[in-house]
């Protein structure tokens, strides 16, 4: 199991942390004692690992965290009877500022490489392949959205 893997398996201790932080949502006991051998258990592993780096370390804590505040805040906005929102129309506001927050990104680390490729790199099944990732992470994400929803 990557490092990383081992760091975001605290999803579920960030999530509920975050959901008593943000909507004063307490879990039972029995939640929090089932996630204290999963903290304990990563920080055992992250002691053990080899090529431990605390940037890394630091980022992927940061990754989980955001993670776990994405699902929290989906979870109040599918839930809040106020917004009334459902799941394709919160993919529908998500999915463009995903996309606005990453391309730049994508470009500047990636960009060097992507304007060094051949134009003939680019062909129909490259753009095809590319049209089934985007409908595949559609579909994820609406998933995911669901799931959220009706399990809150």
């Amino acid at each position: 199991v990557s490092f990383n893997q081992a760091i975001g398996a605290t999803t579920p201790f960030f999530t509920a942390v975050l959901a008593f932080v943000v909507q004063q949502r307490i879990e039972s006991p029995i939640t929090y004692l089932t996630l204290v051998p999963v903290v304990v258990g990563v920080v055992v592993a992250t002691q053990a690992e080899p090529l431990f780096n605390m940037i890394g370390f630091c980022a992927a804590v940061a990754a989980t965290v955001a993670r776990a505040f994405k699902s929290v805040l989906q979870g109040a906005l599918l839930s809040s009877e106020e917004e009334k929102i459902d799941s394709q129309n919160l993919l529908r506001y998500m999915a463009p500022t995903a996309a606005c927050l990453l391309l730049p990104v994508a470009l500047i680390f990636e960009g060097p490489r992507l304007w060094a490729l051949d134009p003939t790199y680019f062909t129909w099944s490259l753009w095809g392949l590319l049209v089934l990732n985007a409908c595949t992470a559609y579909f994820v994400n609406l998933t995911n959205f669901l799931v959220t929803k009706y399990t809150s």
